[in-house]
């Protein structure tokens, strides 16, 4: 009675209750019956008829998981319960998990088939509903505070995937269950949800086996051969999941259960090429590509397909007016994701394709696809057309090269300039293969010089690229080009056309070769320029240069970035905001392309112009330091060591912007953190390493309080490390214990190598909390001993080992003695038992 009244309650139905049943508060009634059930299941889970009756009271409380308050409205009650939400979902949700692994007592068939179905047996469960709220869950549960809801929801699909496996004591799962929740979840844009169905499909192989063979052999079958066909498609189309662990769950679970890669597939999955979640359309483009691997033969009629598929979405359905040609609704969106679809699939496509095809091909994008009213589109599309090109221009240069000239010649029109940008940077594609004396290179060569006027980055982008390979062709005229785009670079009045012109100077420096900085005079040119003081767009194109080179050369132009170094340094101080921007970027150019050796090279001077006296100098260092957060992994993970002590000093510096300079390096170390939990905390520990004396203990709390599911990255070391070696320098033992703790479970959560750099510093504050007065605080320092050596091996532990016996033996007192013989017991237990048998002489002697 007191489950039906708390479910009515809680369901808040449109009629008028029984004013008796509402004399308890609800918050009240609710936490009093579920703690009830719980005290119940605790002795055994509920028969299924029972649970039935159950859960929709479960179901009231898990499903307001997506509440918001003051944002959403899913439960008007919902609010009433925000106080105890969490106690309430954790006493509902170990309820619902004891449900999820029901068996019946006896094999006498649970499954559908049978005369009698075992009351106790999972084949009563409202499984559709139960997988319905598991999903919801794992979907909405996505705040770091909810984490720990989120694993146990994906456990118990697992485990409710089981129960229903056909195994004994076990039903099977409906086929409606299977088509209305766990297919549908598996193009969900959750990745926790996609690897939860994945691992639950994995359960029911043997299931999956006896569909596959009924279906196959033409007998009766459970689910039937449009679902089966459904079911191979969803698992075929995670094989290219952009989530490397669903990829491999989703490859283990198609050999194991013998699912098959028929050609049939390519007609379900052109459906997903046009799905509304870019994941589904992408993860579609690329299964498209590997089914038709098998039939090569093909790949030109699913083409043909895709370019229906195209047409159809490219119609914008009109709104919806009155009488009066007023709208009545909203207007309808233009369905342009789908036709980005398209052009993925087709770039993917391209390398099956025979030649022969491949004006067909160019038919669709010429005028057609390219000249798409959408700029993303328009980008797919050159995308998948210059990759024909690349794969197949050589043989077709003779039809290609007279259309594209054609459609150049056409009048010029506003509606067709997206058109023409495109067949220019097409031509330029299909230049590489002409003969580079061929006549028709040279003025191919001065359209793209041309068409770096366009105010858009990808055409600027795509005609750089373009550009190396056609240069030995123009070797002649390269002086006069170069000598153009300088003047346009710094003297040019728009800002699209001096940009354009340094992507320009950077595709003629890559084709003529890294010696042409000096022979053509381009470095001194643009070292003057970023030097003149009156004119601030000469600083500001010789930056966009400096840019351009780095993003175009790499490497090769590592050896110029130390002596650019001093005037990027000064242009972050510049009085000019343009100039400031300018040096934003060309720092996160520099540093994106840096080797370890560059890292090596630039990183001195950057910590050496931090003590410099002039504050200018000084807030060009801290900037070009916070850049560094762009480098690459491994760069990163080696030099975010000496970065963050750096600037935590600079934020006690004297000059108010140097502060600001130095917390502002340190939110953009904090912006590249991958790990979605300390993403949260963040900004708790930037205000920790800001001010230590006031926020160390918020800092540490809110490190103890995070449920970690993510390993943490070098960039969350990077805020973590300092924190924890101010935090046992401390007084302050319960601050100490903390930072114990958390140095104890760091080794599971990271990386050891991105640990390595820290070592030096954490460690004299491990030991002196190892001889601290507290028993507490000495276990975890002790324990987090353990597990540093557990973590990094002997090796790096050489001297530590001794010191413990050491402080053992001697004369100390009681406390040091005790603390060394905790710290010795954890380090010898990590180290293992032949460590242990080498070292009792030592204690028996001792």
């Amino acid at each position: 009675e007191s489950v039906g009244h708390a479910s009515l309650r809680l369901l808040d139905p449109p009629c008028c209750l029984d004013d008796a049943w509402e004399g308890e508060p609800l918050l009240a009634q609710a936490k009093r019956v579920l703690g009830e059930l719980s005290e119940l299941v605790a002795a055994g889970p509920l028969p299924a008829a029972a649970f039935c009756f159950c859960f929709p009271l479960i179901e009231s409380v898990l499903g307001a998981i997506a509440y918001v308050p003051g944002v959403s409205t899913f439960n008007r009650v919902a609010s009433q319960l925000a106080s105890e939400m969490p106690s309430l979902m954790a006493s509902a949700m170990s309820t619902f998990n004891a449900h999820c692994s029901l068996r019946a007592p006896s094999a006498l068939a649970t499954v559908a088939t049978s005369v009698y179905v075992d009351e106790d047996g999972p084949a009563l469960l409202p499984s559709e509903g139960m997988f319905r709220l598991l999903t919801h869950i794992i979907s909405h549960a996505t705040d770091v505070k909810q984490a720990k809801l989120q694993q146990q929801a994906c456990k118990s699909l697992v485990m409710l995937c089981e129960s229903l496996s056909s195994k004994p004591g076990c039903a099977e799962l409906p086929a409606n269950v299977l088509a209305a929740v766990l297919l549908p979840a598996m193009k969900t844009v959750c990745d926790e949800l996609r690897r939860a169905v994945l691992n639950g499909l994995t359960e029911i192989v043997p299931l999956i086996q006896t569909e596959l063979k009924s279906v196959g052999e033409g007998t009766e079958s459970l689910w039937g051969q449009e679902l089966v066909d459904a079911l191979c498609c969803h698992v075929w189309l995670l094989k290219f999941d952009e989530v490397e662990i669903n990829k491999t769950l989703a490859e283990r679970l198609w050999d194991s259960a013998g699912l098959l890669n028929e050609y049939v597939l390519c007609s379900d999955i052109i459906k997903d090429v046009s799905h509304s979640e870019a994941k589904v359309r992408n993860a579609a483009a690329q299964a498209l590509a590997a089914a038709l691997a098998l039939e090569p033969d093909e790949t030109f009629a699913i083409c043909q397909l895709l370019f229906d598929c195209y047409e159809q979405h490219r119609v914008v359905p009109k709104a919806q007016v009155d009488s009066m040609g007023r709208a009545t609704g909203p207007a309808p969106e233009d369905p342009w994701p789908s036709r980005c679809g398209v052009g993925m699939a087709l770039r993917h496509l391209t390398s099956l394709l025979r030649s022969d095809n491949v004006p067909g091909l160019f038919a669709f994008y010429v005028p057609t696809a390219l000249n798409d009213p959408r700029p993303e589109v328009r980008k797919e599309m050159l995308a998948a057309a210059t990759a024909a090109i690349e794969e197949h221009g050589k043989d077709e240069v003779s039809v290609l090269l007279p259309k594209f000239e054609q459609c150049l010649s056409l009048p010029d029109s506003q509606s067709s300039d997206a058109l023409r940008q495109s067949i220019v940077i097409l031509m330029g594609t299909l230049a590489r293969h002409l003969d580079k004396e061929d006549p028709k290179v040279r003025p191919i060569v001065e359209r793209l010089i041309a068409t770096l006027d366009t105010p858009s980055q990808q055409v600027q982008q795509a005609v750089a690229n373009c550009v190396p390979p056609l240069v030995p062709a123009i070797k002649q005229e390269a002086k006069k080009m170069v000598a153009e785009l300088l003047a346009k670079l710094l003297d040019g009045t728009q800002f699209a056309e001096r940009k354009g012109a340094a992507y320009g100077l950077a595709g003629l420096v890559k084709g003529l070769g890294i010696g042409s900085l000096k022979q053509l005079n381009i470095m001194p040119t643009l070292t003057e320029a970023v030097q003149n003081k009156k004119n601030y767009r000469h600083r500001e194109g010789a930056l966009f240069a400096f840019e351009m080179l780095c993003l175009m050369l790499g490497r090769l132009f590592e050896p110029y970035i130390i002596h650019m170094l001093p005037h990027l340094l000064m242009c972050f101080g510049d009085g000019n905001n343009y100039v400031r921007e300018a040096a934003d970027d060309t720092a996160r150019a520099v540093m994106q392309k840096l080797s370890a050796h560059g890292v090596k090279l630039v990183l001195p001077s950057l910590l050496q112009a931090i003590e410099d006296d002039s504050w200018r100098t000084k807030i060009g260092s801290v900037e070009l330091l916070g850049a560094m957060a762009y480098c690459a992994p491994k760069q990163l993970s080696s030099c975010l060591p000496s970065i963050v002590p750096s600037l935590t000093g600079v934020l006690a510096d004297s000059h108010i912007k140097v502060q600001n300079a130095g917390g502002q390096a340190l939110r953009q170390i904090g912006s590249v953190i991958k790990n979605p939990e300390i993403q949260v905390i963040a900004p708790t520990l930037l205000e920790a390493l800001a001010d230590p004396a006031t926020h160390t203990a918020a800092g540490l709390q809110a490190l103890l309080d995070t449920a970690f599911v993510h390993m943490i990255d070098a960039p969350s070391l990077a805020l973590i490390m300092p924190i924890l070696e101010r935090a046992l320098d401390q007084r302050s033992t319960d601050i100490k214990k903390m930072a114990c703790q958390i140095m104890a479970s760091m080794y599971t959560l990271t990386d050891h190598k991105d640990l390595s750099p820290y070592l030096a510093a954490v460690m004299p504050g491990v030991k002196a909390s190892l001889l601290d007065p507290l028993p507490e605080v000495r276990g975890v320092a002790a324990k987090a001993l353990g597990a540093m050596v557990k973590g990094h091996g002997d090796e790096s532990f050489a001297e530590l080992v001794p010191w413990l016996l050491d402080v053992l033996t001697s004369e100390s007192n009681t406390v040091d003695r005790s603390g060394s013989a905790q710290g010795l017991s954890e380090v010898l237990g990590a180290q293992g038992l032949a460590k242990l048998e080498e070292m009792m002489p030592t204690f028996v002697a001792a």
